[in-house]
């Protein structure tokens, strides 16, 4: 193991400081990991990832004290690399929580106390090729800022220019404005939900049955997803988003799968990016920037046409409000979490339960997960992260374009109960009748 501090630091006495956004996630980490079928070369690795730490300083640092920040005292970032020449790239996905078996990782209490920096990175050669493992906090970097430092420690290797970088937003963007009071007012004026014993009895039992860490994984062809959507626009004479369109069919398959022979009511909760919707929030910025949106409820027979208008038009009217109706939301997330308020837009109850109704979709399939090759060639395979989000959307590999929705907690388990998988999609798309 050896220590990568940033080559050419601007300032090592400056503090990173967190925002509300941040500290939500200071004790989860993002994990990412890269299969390729080539060697990395690990010298030019380490060169070039001491040039981008450069730009993302607060990587390189430790948390202060007093736990309002990062110090980015530049000093520095584990990078690991090991050799199991005994494993080939065909015996990777039989090995168990791959993750941490190919990254020693971050140690939480240790980074939290500033003994540890926020980034962990190893290199394992195969016999056959390379893995790249990378864990870093999640207080500084979101799934944009993750794969865009990705991005850009690739560029650097290839000595191609990176795009600007801004680690810190002007202060008022993001900082608190509501008092306490005002808080707890708004959010039941709101109708926010309260978070009862219920919830909290729910997230417990998960935890104990480890129902919590079941994943199954769908694969959605590209070919499928456009002639799924070619099909729903022609009928309803509208267009939509993919992902509107992708969030219609899972509330069909979550509905299938839960098993429910009659109507029932469902919600489904957005992970949505700030950048370039929240006035302040560029598409630069590496710190925290996300929020979720929540759709009102509505019922599971709908047509598919029917509930992605319903996405499409509960995202739209957030973003294109003029009243400051996203500022208001934002603000009163970051009011809840800082007062640790027992509210929240959406129901956890039904959301928990063993037959989920409320849906929380975090897609990741527009990133460029798949364009890291760093001077040499891009990987084969990339592991979605292991953050507990209900259904995950990922890209699929570039040789077989589409999309993975992963789908995990009780939700896999009932997958795991289907009989005849391979029909099972597409008996769940037909019954919609949808036109030659």
């Amino acid at each position: 193991m050896v220590i990568v501090k940033a080559t050419n630091p601007d300032d090592t006495n400056s503090i990173w400081k967190f925002s509300q956004l941040d500290l939500n996630l200071l004790k989860m980490v993002i994990k990412g990991l890269w299969v390729y079928d080539v060697l990395l070369d690990e010298n030019e690795m380490k060169a070039s990832l001491g040039m981008v730490l450069n730009h993302y300083p607060h990587l390189s640092g430790r948390v202060v004290h007093n736990g309002t920040g990062i110090s980015m005292n530049n000093e520095g970032v584990s990078f690991y690399v090991k050799h199991q020449n005994n494993l080939k790239i065909s015996d990777v996905q039989q090995i168990k929580n791959l993750h941490n078996y190919f990254n020693k990782g971050i140690n939480i209490p240790d980074f939290v106390k500033g003994k540890t920096a926020p980034l962990s990175i190893q290199l394992t050669h195969l016999s056959d090729g390379c893995i790249l493992s990378i864990h870093c906090s999640h207080v500084c970097l979101d799934g944009q800022g993750f794969f865009s430092f990705l991005d850009n420690w690739s560029k650097t290797v290839k000595k191609e220019p990176i795009g600007e970088i801004l680690l810190a937003l002007p202060p008022n963007i993001l900082s608190p404005k509501y008092t306490k009071e005002e808080a707890i007012k708004l959010a039941v004026a709101k109708q926010w939900y309260r978070v009862g014993l219920t919830s909290l009895l729910q997230l417990i039992w998960q935890k104990m049955t480890r129902v919590n860490q079941r994943t199954v994984q769908i694969f959605l062809s590209e070919n499928l997803i456009k002639e799924l959507k070619t099909k729903i626009e022609i009928r309803s004479e509208k267009k939509y988003s993919t992902h509107s369109i992708l969030s219609a069919l899972i509330v069909k398959l979550c509905n299938d799968l839960n098993g429910f022979t009659t109507n029932k009511p469902y919600s489904l909760v957005t992970v949505m990016n700030l950048r370039s919707r929240l006035k302040g929030v560029g598409q630069e910025y590496v710190g925290n920037a996300v929020t979720n949106i929540v759709t009102p409820e509505f019922q599971s027979d709908l047509k598919l046409e029917e509930i992605a208008a319903i996405v499409n038009d509960t995202i739209k009217s957030m973003i294109e409000a003029e009243d400051n109706r996203l500022e208001e939301y934002v603000q009163l997330n970051i009011a809840a979490a800082q007062y640790t308020l027992p509210y929240v837009p959406f129901n956890l109850t039904t959301m928990n339960g063993s037959k989920p109704t409320c849906i929380y979709i975090n897609n990741l399939s527009k990133f460029p997960i798949y364009e890291c090759d760093f001077g040499k060639k891009n990987p084969v395979f990339s592991y979605p992260n292991d953050l507990p989000d209900q259904v995950k959307l990922w890209p699929s590999t570039p040789d077989k374009p589409g999309v993975n929705i992963y789908f995990s907690g009780y939700l896999a388990k009932n997958y795991s109960k289907i009989k005849n998988k391979r029909e099972w999609l597409s008996g769940v798309i037909e019954r919609e009748n949808l036109p030659d």
